[in-house]
């Protein structure tokens, strides 16, 4: 075998290393064409051997953004989140500049040690579906708005209404934030700066007392006591009272009032027109007197209130000016006395029972004192009474007065009762009675039992 000529065999161990080492830049060169040289590092993040859109997806998965919150003072006002604006991580056009960096014929000046960049990466996303997010939080501006309770149709009862924080920004300024604070992924904006802070919040112990007393107040449970009827005041009222200004309970005064007129019209009874079924079996109206029942407004009003504002369920009655015995519907009861001006009769019924029946002779027509017709109540009895007037001065054992100075009593002067001795034989205006008869009904009559008239 033919033995190479030492020259030959350097030329061509020299040509073998040169083709190595040009076939290892070779390499190196397109490897950089699209990738990041080894050792380089975005964000920390260690991107060597990758490409642009490889990088892109590494570093998408590593700043995971699920949205932004608007804060101020600790609390958030609002939040956008990110798949409402169709978010996409978008670092292609700043890791292409980074890329742009290396020169990749010079791939090994690079090998054997670490670069470092950090870039700030856009986010990608709808902004027309962010404005409408933002159009749709009921963003506050000017002045904010303080907790208050208020009375809620929906959960029929006293609620906490939220605060309201307000920028002191106009609309475009406040969209301009947000739009940078989401163009660059953050995940908070804190507005301190930028936002009045209510007086009062929501989550205060006042607002929760406030609330709690209110709703105490609802739940109160106040029956009127009328005898054979009732009427009920629960929430349905309550509601439509209660007033809340300056962290103050409050009830409406006119409110009560008006409802207790109400009551009024419905329920007084003084000087009414009343059917009545006489002792001859007609049932007759009589209209007038001072019997029966009248509501003071006010102070039935006020008396409710307090009642209200114990916040425990009971049975009350109004305050009345005027006031009888019997609260039923038929409040002349079956206890009365009925005088029949016609025929000079007196009835005294007990408990439904007719106890006495006797004439008497009541008041002189012919000189125009008759004895008026109507319901009253007796206003007291007394013993051994002295009656005086502008030409009489009578003693009498019995004096049961009805109609201020007209009453029942004793006539021991008269000799003869009933027929139409009243025309013109009369009395002053009293029932004169048989003086044994009168005794009886003495016993029997008692103070504010009505008196029928007619």
């Amino acid at each position: 075998m033919r033995k190479l000529k030492k020259s030959t065999v350097i030329v061509i161990l020299v040509t073998m290393a040169v083709l190595s080492i040009a076939a290892v830049y070779a390499y190196g060169v397109y490897k950089m064409k699209d990738n990041f040289p080894a050792n380089t590092y975005v964000n920390d993040i260690n991107m060597g051997g990758m490409n642009v859109a490889q990088a892109n997806e590494v570093l998408a998965k590593a700043n995971v953004w699920d949205g932004m919150e608007v804060s101020a003072y600790g609390e958030t006002l609002f939040a956008i989140n990110a798949d409402e604006i169709d978010s996409v991580y978008d670092g292609i056009d700043e890791l292409t500049e980074v890329k742009n960096n290396f020169v990749k014929w010079r791939w090994f000046l690079y090998a054997g040690r670490e670069t470092h960049y950090d870039i700030q990466v856009k986010n990608e996303y709808n902004k027309e579906k962010l404005y409408d997010i933002l159009d749709s939080s009921d963003i506050q501006y000017g002045n904010a708005i303080d907790a208050r309770v208020e009375y809620s149709e929906e959960t029929e009862e006293f609620v906490i209404v939220e605060d309201r924080y307000a920028f002191q920004i106009d609309k475009d300024e406040l969209y301009g934030m947000i739009e940078a604070g989401v163009t660059v992924r953050e995940t908070g904006l804190p507005v301190d700066d930028y936002v009045a802070k209510p007086a009062i919040a929501s989550d205060s112990r006042e607002m929760t007392d406030l609330k709690n007393e209110a709703n105490k107040y609802l739940s109160t449970v106040i029956t009127y006591d009328f005898g054979d009827r009732t009427e009920i005041v629960d929430k349905e009222l309550i509601k439509d009272w209660i007033t809340i200004e300056a962290g103050q309970i409050q009830f409406d005064l006119d409110k009560v009032k008006e409802y207790e007129r109400l009551i009024s019209r419905k329920y007084d009874t003084y000087g009414d027109t009343r059917e009545f079924r006489t002792s001859y079996g007609e049932t007759i109206k009589i209209k007038g007197g001072t019997y029966g029942w009248l509501m003071q407004v006010t102070k039935s009003a006020n008396a409710l209130i307090e009642a209200v504002k114990q916040g425990e369920d009971k049975t009350i009655e109004p305050v009345y000016s005027y006031s009888v015995l019997v609260r039923d519907t038929n409040d002349i009861g079956n206890s009365y006395v009925e005088i029949c001006l016609a025929t000079q009769t007196v009835f005294v019924y007990i408990n439904g029972e007719l106890k006495i029946e006797t004439p008497c002779v009541t008041g002189n027509t012919t000189l125009g004192r008759g004895t008026p017709t109507g319901v009253f109540p007796i206003s007291y009895k007394e013993r051994d009474a002295t009656l005086t007037g502008e030409d009489y001065s009578s003693g009498v054992s019995y004096w049961m007065p009805f109609n201020s100075n007209i009453g029942m009593h004793d006539a021991p002067w008269r000799t003869a009762f009933g027929g139409e001795i009243y025309k013109t034989n009369g009395s002053h205006g009293c029932i004169n009675l048989p003086p044994e008869n009168a005794a009886k009904i003495y016993e029997m009559v008692y103070k504010r039992m009505a008196v029928v008239v007619y």
